[in-house]
């Protein structure tokens, strides 16, 4: 059977057994023996001309069998680009872009003498992390997120800084997070689109349940106001994430703050650049 994959828009095709070949010709060996790779599994890639090495999960999997049928496997983790092994910072855009417009708000609602710990959902590349984390010296940073490949680059984004932990593994779908029972801010940013609602739901539930008395969660990303996008751009990029897969795209404000409701969180909207929302969701 002959495999294809798409790996952050780069067309891949097998050459033999699960070795790859890409146009800048890094051939990626997959990391188990299953064949084709599952969606989010690292491939260690090396290039034969520079000697370089490399770890990069599968972004999204195409595979036609020898019999004609065909199947799309969409990754289910994050969608930063992943550029980098081990101690190496991954490159993300979006979250240099917007990593001092989200500060800002934090600091209106989190004072400076703040006292715990704060988890971070979703961490990605660790930018974030390394920005918030040195503003709080009595906070404890807990970084986390789905694809534990990606932690190397937290690592490196936060080495010397005393009050980030090392990044754990969190699905915030499960009843059961490996956090302390009594945080003093929970932070999750570009999750809700770029996952199932399950996980929404996951977050604010876990949220409530962890979240001390007066302490917040703050979702920060792209949402839609009573069913309508805030331009033309959210529409498309919307209608991309769920051709990608089904379970992703834009949350409702109405249906996210009805489910904090129902956990017994109340919540603000605080307008965000580049058409983003800051949701602020407060345990009574």
């Amino acid at each position: 059977a002959s495999h294809s994959a798409v790996i952050f828009g780069t067309c891949m095709r097998t050459l033999s057994g699960a070795h790859w070949r890409c146009d800048q010709q890094i051939a990626c060996r997959e990391l188990s023996n299953r064949t084709p790779p599952r969606p989010g599994l690292a491939l260690h890639c090396t290039s034969p001309d520079q000697g370089l090495h490399r770890t990069v999960p599968v972004l999204d999997l195409h595979c036609s069998g020898s019999e004609g049928d065909s199947m799309h496997v969409p990754f289910a983790g994050s969608m930063e680009n992943y550029t980098g092994g081990a101690k190496t910072r991954m490159e993300s855009p979006a979250a240099e872009r917007n990593k001092q417009p989200i500060l800002n708000v934090l600091q209106q609602h989190m004072p400076t003498d703040m006292q715990g710990d704060v988890l971070e959902v979703a961490s990605g590349s660790g930018v974030h992390a390394a920005h918030f984390a040195p503003h709080w010296k009595g906070l404890f940073w807990q970084p986390s997120d789905l694809t534990p490949e990606i932690f190397s680059s937290i690592e490196a984004y936060t080495e010397g800084l005393e009050n980030v932990k090392p990044p754990l593994v969190l699905d915030v779908s499960q009843a059961e997070w490996p956090v302390p029972h009594e945080l003093a801010a929970v932070v999750a940013i570009n999750m809700a689109h770029i996952s199932p609602w399950a996980a929404t739901q996951g977050l604010l539930a876990g949220a409530a349940r962890h979240l001390r008395k007066g302490a917040s969660l703050f979702l920060y990303g792209p949402f839609t106001k009573d069913g309508k996008f805030n331009g033309e751009s959210n529409a498309s990029f919307d209608a991309s994430l769920r051709e990608r897969n089904p379970s992703w795209g834009y949350r409702d404000v109405n249906a996210v703050q009805a489910e904090a409701r129902a956990q017994g969180l109340q919540g603000i909207v605080v307008d965000m650049p580049a058409n983003n929302l800051m949701l602020i969701f407060t345990k009574g």
